[in-house]
């Protein structure tokens, strides 16, 4: 929701979010802050079911979107999976939700949002009580959240920042990507944190962390597929991230469709991931400087990278990015990232 609203509002917005503790250390409130468009709110020269934010958020069964990130307001109703009251001021709407969808007005929200506006973006502000028997949850989703927050406004540029307030503020920081060669960058993310970004077409990117100017394997626990946020119902075992406009199943925790449409999905990122490794190996002279690599170094992280990638090729899902059929050394292929490296940079 966050980051349509900051698409189709002014700009960035940052996304802030509070957790309050009980004396038992459990949550029993969250409150979700962000500052892009306003709900109902149009704007000059908007589609008209921008006016109708409302009807589509509550509506169970149908949607207006198109080519945006969440259909029939999903992503906004998980909130009732931690809170019985959830309660929303935004622009000039202020209203709670009985019963999953039917808004009442929630007048005590005036002050809440006034808290939050800024000078030149009115907040929206989701206001979640959390009650006793949901707190575990709560917790649950804090963490999972918290883990993964410093990653999200890379995989979703329209967020400057996301701040976690539990007892203190805790911003990720913006990411920041600068281009080195087509198709690859390399992204400041999380205070500190740096990632090779690989353009993989279609509006897929790769991502590998960087630490010291070497490839790393992301934490364990990180999803690796994602559709802008992490889809933790695919597990793939991998080194690296994959984020795109994956086909989702319907609870929008992993891929949609035959194992064969998904392993041919994967096929299809194989060339681009080719070509884009291929290129970063042959221009390293050039690249590695700004990029804070190591001019001497090169065959040292293709060689880690090359044993980060290796074990793909166990799983059908990712060796479709690496390697074809019936190929062996020697024959000439037509761009996979294993595959083509071998051939093309022995």
């Amino acid at each position: 929701n966050a980051v349509d609203a900051a698409r189709q509002g002014s700009g960035k917005s940052d996304v802030r979010i509070e957790a309050q503790r009980d004396e038992t250390g459990q949550i029993c409130h969250l409150t979700f802050v962000h500052w892009g468009r306003p709900i109902n709110y149009p704007g000059p020269n908007a589609p008209p079911r921008f006016a109708r934010d409302l009807d589509n958020m509550l509506d169970m069964d149908s949607s207006e979107k198109e080519g945006m990130h969440g259909r029939h307001g999903l992503g906004f109703k998980t909130v009732h999976m931690l809170s019985n009251d959830a309660r929303i001021a935004s622009g000039r709407l202020r209203f709670r939700i009985l019963g999953g969808m039917i808004p009442e007005p929630w007048e005590e929200g005036r002050a809440l949002q006034q808290i939050h506006n800024r000078k030149l973006a009115l907040a929206t502000v989701i206001d979640l009580p959390v009650p006793t028997e949901l707190a575990e949850g709560a917790g649950m989703a804090w963490d999972a959240f918290a883990l993964v927050a410093p990653f999200l406004p890379v995989t979703a540029p329209e967020i400057g920042q996301i701040i976690l307030c539990d007892g203190s503020d805790q911003p990720s920081g913006e990411a920041k990507a600068q281009d080195i060669a087509p198709g690859l960058a390399m992204v400041d993310y999380g205070r500190g944190r740096r990632a090779l970004q690989l353009d993989l077409d279609g509006g897929y990117h790769m991502f590998v962390q960087i630490v010291d100017g070497k490839p790393v394997a992301f934490p364990k626990s990180w999803s690796r597929l994602w559709n802008l946020v992490p889809m933790d119902g695919e597990v793939v075992h991998a080194a690296w991230l994959l984020n795109g406009p994956f086909e989702m199943d319907q609870g929008r925790r992993g891929l949609h469709g035959r194992a064969s449409d998904k392993v041919e999905e994967f096929r299809k990122r194989g060339g681009p991931l080719g070509d884009r490794l291929t290129t970063l190996y042959k221009s390293w002279a050039e690249v590695a400087a700004p990029s804070g690599l190591s001019l001497e170094g090169r065959d040292a992280f293709f060689d880690r990278l090359v044993d980060h990638m290796y074990p793909d090729v166990g799983d059908d899902l990712t060796a479709a990015l690496h390697v074809l059929e019936r190929w062996s050394l020697g024959e000439s292929t037509s761009g996979v990232w294993l595959t083509t490296l071998l051939a093309q940079c022995p």
